[in-house]
Order: structure tokens, then C-alpha cells, then sequence
């Protein structure tokens, strides 16, 4: 081989060819890619996007990870890391969306986004720059396709993946079967994901195995065996730790916020060995998810934070020994919810697997943060709950919201003579015994004597003292059952 690579000036590059066309089979690659594709790995070259005038193109930031995941904490972090010279358009899908990743809604924002920029990105100071938010499990692939194959190529031309972020949080990628969430380790594909961000817990060691009582030994996934498996599928991505994807240090914000880390020549090889032109089809075949759902409820009574902790505790603990699958899971709530305690919105997000509970007041700034439609979002003024689980249904989850309500109180009947405890009548009359008594009877300090020279240890007036006693009882009772009536309420989704 060497004494035909001195005689075959190219015979280096004739190999790398055969190696990746037996590799890609009938697989087309485009003329652009083919550099990239043949070349050996230390001498690949990059599309460098970063070096074009930033009002020639507009660069998009996918984040991707299953709910809970952080994506959207990430997501925060990032609109407001650099807004005095970047503009951000968010798209991902309305809060109440129990809808899957639609490609066509998709691509119908990336053009609006396309036309309204047009004709700005050369004024504006300010670079614009889109960063997607990938719903519940949708494979990263979609998204990725639906940018790179956009039936429009003006929107080709303008949009231009600058990176692809996975957030993973090792305490919630397993279900309660012990397997892994769909899509979790395709969503850090090699080819794909630039950088996966751990947003759990950032010291290893710190990490905990969740209770797995009832399950089998088999399927007892620690975060570390889960942070080295994700680690070997994707081992040319960068990897960062950043607690709930809250606080990230300058060169990570780098690294997500890249222009070109995509279309590196490495990464694009890896791409085009790995996933073929599958990437390049944004109608391909794609595995249905089973089981999986999400469900909003809406309502307008307050909750009660108290009943809604001991709810969420049930929800925690109370399915572990379901190995049939059988039983309503719930894996993650986000919620904006009104409690009784305050007179504002809050927002909520419960991570079953680890047992993570946030509530914040609801930001108001997130009014003018476009969603996956194009339009703005606008504050709710009614409470809204939107379960991620299997098995689940309206009817179980309301009962299991009712629950969360403050405790009412019922209406009490009147009390009578028999009601009295022994006690209630001594304090009665230790409270009337130095009352006035009827003409003929006198008190010697003991006892009650009557002019016949009967004698007891009760005062004459007794019965009178306990009927005006059950009368005051018994208007209490009226006027609590008359509020209940004026003031209560009906059931909370009616």
C-alpha cells in the first residue's frame, strides 16, 4: 500500500472514498458535504459559518432532552446571557400543548421567521439568532431534517444550525421498568448532538439510586453507569455540568451558542456515516412512541400547597411495584397554578424519577417570548396542569387534582340534650352555679336544699342554663352553614 501511495498521488484519497462508500452503501452525498466525507480526519475541513457577515444568515440553537431534563431552565439561561447584542426567537410549543412535534407547523414558523427577517437582519444591530425547544420525546432527527430539507430554499439558505444541545439529568432518563425514556440515547446521537449538558446533580459522586423496591436487580440503572453510557455513544461531544441548567461558566455558553459546531467536517462526517441522508428527509419513517401521553387540565380554584406535597408524594412512591405497566404513571407536571396563599400565578415542575420540585413566581416575561406558532405567549389568568406519564386519563388525573384543593368544611347539624358529654354539662353548671335560684331554695355551700328538705348537688335552673346554652350552639351552626351556602364552592372543572 505504501509503495502505491508513492506511485498514485491520490491513492490516499481513493481509499478514504471506498472506505465511506461501502460504509454509505447507495447512500447520495452532496457535492457540498464529499470534502468533508473523504478526507482524513486530521486534515478535515470546516463550513465555517462564523466567518460570514452575521446578516447573511440567521443561526439556530436546538436544545433537546426528555421533560424534565432542564432544557427549558437551559433555555432561560441562554435568552438572557447576551441581550443587549442578540435578538432571540424562541420556538417551541405552547404551554398547554399536548400536541406532537408537527414538521409542517415547523417549517411554516422558520419561513415567517425567514420573511419577517429578511429584509432587517442587514439594519438591526443586533444579530437575531432562533433557538428551538424540542417537545416531550421527540427525536432530535425531526427537527434537525425539517431545518436541513425545508421544502423552501430561501429558508435553507438563511437558517443555519449552529449547534445541538442534549440536556440529560441521570436521575430521570429510566422509567419504572428499569429501560431507558425513547429517544433518550438517539437524541445524543453521534453526527447529531454537539453537546450534552448534565443537568443533574454535577459531582458524580453525588448522585443517587433511586428506590427500585419490587423491580428486578437487572434493570438497576445507577446515574453513573447512565453518564457512562451516554458518554460512549457519543464520545466527540462536549460535556458539561450545569445544575439544573442554571449557572453555566463563559466557555460552555461558547460551546452552546457555537455558529458552526455543526458543520464542522468532522461532525458533518460523522453525520453522514452514522445517519446516511436520513437527516436530509424530513418525511421519513418514524417509530411511534406507545403508551406515552400528555394531558392538560385547566381550572380556576386555588390549591392548597400542603394537599398538593402529600398528593405529589403519592405520585412518587405510590405506582414503584407496577412492573405491569398497567397502572397511571405520571413522570413530569409543569404547571401554572394559583394557590391559596398568594394572589398570583406560580409556576411548578415535578420530576418524579428524582423527586425534584420547583415552584417560582410566574415570570412576566415570558408574555414576549414567541412560541412554535409565531405568535406571543400570553399570561394565563386560569390554572393549567400538563401531565407526562403513561396510562393516563382526565378522569383519574382530576380526581387526583381534587385532592389538591384546601379542605372544605361541612355543614353540622343541630345539637341537642343527648350530644352534651358529662363534661360539657359540668362546665355548664360550674360556669351558672352562683346564679340567682327560685323562691324556697337555698344553697348551704353543697348543696341546693328545698324548703321540703330536698337536696341535690345540680342547680334547680339547670335544664333552662342548657337550653340557652344549645340555642347559642345552634346559631353558630346556623350562621357556618349559612356561609358554606353563600360562599361555597362547586366543583373545581365545572
Amino acid at each position: 500500500m505504501a509503495r502505491a501511495k508513492d506511485k498514485f498521488a491520490n491513492m490516499g484519497r481513493f481509499i478514504n472514498h471506498l472506505r465511506a462508500s461501502k460504509s454509505l452503501h447507495s447512500t447520495i452525498v452532496s457535492d457540498h458535504d464529499l470534502p468533508a466525507l473523504v478526507a482524513e480526519p486530521p486534515m478535515l475541513s470546516a463550513n465555517d459559518h462564523s466567518a460570514m457577515p452575521h446578516f447573511t444568515h440567521c443561526t439556530v440553537t436546538v436544545l433537546t432532552g426528555v421533560p424534565g431534563s432542564g432544557k427549558d431552565q437551559l433555555a432561560q439561561t441562554i435568552v438572557s446571557w447576551d441581550k443587549e447584542s442578540t435578538k432571540w426567537v424562541v420556538l417551541r410549543q405552547p404551554f398547554d400543548s399536548c400536541e406532537d412535534f408537527d414538521i409542517e407547523s415547523f417549517q411554516s414558523s422558520l419561513m415567517a421567521i425567514t420573511k419577517r427577517l429578511g429584509k432587517k437582519l442587514s439594519a438591526s444591530m443586533k444579530r437575531t439568532r432562533v433557538l428551538v425547544i424540542t417537545p416531550g420525546l421527540t427525536d432530535v432527527r425531526e427537527v434537525v431534517s425539517a431545518i436541513l430539507a425545508h421544502p423552501e430554499k430561501s429558508v435553507k439558505e438563511m437558517m443555519k444550525i449552529g449547534s445541538v444541545t442534549a440536556c440529560i439529568d441521570c436521575q430521570n432518563c429510566t422509567m419504572d421498568s428499569g429501560l431507558l425514556f425513547p429517544n433518550l440515547l438517539e437524541n445524543c446521537a453521534i453526527g447529531l448532538v454537539n453537546n450534552i449538558v448534565w443537568t443533574g446533580p454535577q459531582l458524580v459522586k453525588d448522585c443517587f439510586v433511586l428506590p427500585t423496591s419490587g423491580l428486578k436487580s437487572s434493570f438497576r440503572n445507577s446515574p453513573q453507569d447512565i453518564r457512562q453510557l451516554i458518554t460512549m455513544c457519543n464520545p466527540t461531544a462536549s460535556f458539561i455540568d450545569s445544575s439544573q441548567g442554571n449557572t453555566l461558566r463563559e466557555e460552555h455558553m461558547d460551546l452552546i451558542l457555537s455558529e458552526d459546531l455543526f458543520n464542522k467536517g468532522l461532525c458533518v462526517r460523522n453525520r453522514l456515516l452514522f445517519h446516511g441522508q436520513a437527516v436530509f428527509s424530513p418525511h421519513r419513517a418514524v417509530m411511534p412512541i406507545k403508551d406515552f401521553c400528555l394531558v392538560c387540565l385547566k381550572f380556576h380554584q386555588p390549591l392548597d400547597r400542603k394537599e398538593l406535597a402529600s398528593q405529589l408524594s403519592v405520585l412518587k412512591f405510590g405506582n414503584k411495584d407496577d412492573t405491569n405497566g398497567e397502572q397511571p404513571t405520571v413522570y413530569h407536571i409543569k404547571a401554572r397554578v394559583m394557590f391559596t396563599d398568594s394572589s398570583e400565578l406560580s409556576e411548578l415542575e415535578f420530576v418524579r424519577q428524582s423527586g425534584h420540585l420547583t415552584v417560582s413566581p410566574l415570570a412576566g416575561g415570558q408574555t414576549s417570548v414567541a412560541n412554535g406558532h409565531g405568535s406571543k405567549a400570553v399570561v394565563p389568568s386560569e390554572s393549567c396542569f400538563v401531565f407526562f406519564g403513561t396510562n393516563l386519563s382526565d378522569g383519574w388525573l382530576k380526581h387526583w387534582l381534587r385532592g389538591c384543593r384546601p379542605k372544605t368544611e361541612l355543614k353540622k347539624p343541630h345539637r341537642t340534650r343527648k350530644d352534651l358529654s358529662s363534661k360539657e354539662i359540668e362546665h355548664i353548671h360550674s360556669t351558672h352555679r352562683h346564679e340567682p335560684l327560685p323562691p324556697g331554695i337555698f344553697y348551704n355551700g353543697s348543696h341546693y336544699i328545698s324548703m321540703d328538705g330536698e337536696k341535690t348537688d345540680k342547680h334547680p335552673l339547670l335544664n333552662e342554663f342548657i337550653g340557652n346554652f344549645l340555642k347559642a350552639e345552634n346559631d353558630k351552626i346556623d350562621r357556618h352553614n349559612k356561609a358554606i351556602d353563600e360562599h361555597g364552592v362547586g366543583d373545581m372543572f365545572d
